[in-house]
């Protein structure tokens, strides 16, 4: 359990410097994408979110052990 949580800790702190970095850097990389990349990127983040959230419904809909029911 230690190990997991350990991993769960340090994935979470990347991404919080992945969206430390971003914020920083943003006006730089609005500019090299442009507006309507970034509309793009906005989009394909959206559209992963959903991917995750159907995954994740179904994978605990389809396992015997699942958190519904």
């Amino acid at each position: 359990m230690t190990t997991w949580l350990s991993g769960t800790y340090a994935a979470l702190q990347l991404l919080c410097f992945i969206t430390f970095i971003c914020f920083v850097f943003s006006s730089g990389i609005v500019a090299k994408i442009g507006e309507n990349g970034l509309g793009i990127v906005t989009r394909g983040l959206i559209l992963a979110v959903i991917g995750v959230q159907m995954l994740i419904f179904g994978g605990t809909a389809a396992l015997p052990f699942g958190t519904r029911g």
